[in-house]
């Protein structure tokens, strides 16, 4: 999944005062003062170039002939039992990466809850902390599994490339959960461009390495992935 983490724009101002000390607001993306990054200054996605931010009012366009799907839906899970040989290992596989994108999904909707009406802002920050905390540990869970090699040369690359992503969110989970203030140095601090970067070299992987002959629901689950939380976005060109 992409670093979209717009819920900065949300943060309440006397949030960002208490957590700076100094008295002087961190502009948020309502301010007039706001600015382009992600992290701090959200209307930027800091894909590393000067290209326009994407839209954030409507959901990622899906792929060729297919509706675009929300950044937080559940997909159809598939029938493993139904599947063998290689259809088999790319269903495994797109299954535990699904899990693994349903903890990154959940750690920004966390995020956007906590900071969305905080009895406090040190509430606020110990909210995204113990968030941080738990995603960071579903996420070291499933890498338990996603770091077994599969026996399939393609979806070894696949299986590679997306590891590198988990561990890119991953670290980012731990710097949060260390110190909050983290959230709103994302883009600075380059886990933005790390998670980015990682997002795109897996979901290429994945469009190239996925046989044409795959097993059609199999196909569907990839492509779901792939709508959900890499395509449209303005970085993942897939």
């Amino acid at each position: 999944m992409l670093a979209l983490l717009a819920v900065v724009v949300a943060v309440p101002v006397t949030v960002l005062v208490a957590a700076d000390g100094s008295g002087a607001p961190e502009p948020t993306a309502a301010s007039p003062d706001a600015t382009d990054d992600r992290a701090g200054e959200p209307e930027r996605d800091d894909r590393g170039s000067d290209e326009p931010a994407p839209d954030d009012d409507g959901p990622a366009d899906g792929g060729p002939g297919r509706a675009p799907l929300d950044p937080d839906a559940e997909l159809d899970p598939l029938d493993l039992a139904l599947l063998d040989g290689v259809d088999l290992v790319y269903g495994r596989l797109l299954t535990d990466i699904d899990v693994s994108e349903r903890a990154m999904i959940a750690f920004q909707a966390g995020l956007a809850d906590t900071f969305s009406d905080p009895d406090s802002p040190e509430a606020a920050l110990e909210g995204a902390s113990e968030i941080a905390a738990d995603s960071q540990a579903a996420l070291l869970a499933v890498r338990d599994r996603l770091v077994e090699p599969v026996d399939d040369p393609g979806a070894e690359r696949v299986r590679e490339l997306y590891v590198d992503h988990l561990d890119s969110w991953e670290v980012f989970m731990a710097a949060v959960a260390e110190d909050p203030l983290m959230v709103f140095q994302q883009g600075e601090a380059g886990f933005t461009v790390t998670i980015n970067a990682t997002a795109d070299a897996f979901s290429r992987a994945l469009e190239d390495e996925l046989p044409a002959d795959i097993d059609a629901e199999v196909a569907r689950f990839a492509d779901d992935i792939l709508d959900r939380g890499f395509r449209g976005f303005g970085y993942a060109d897939v």
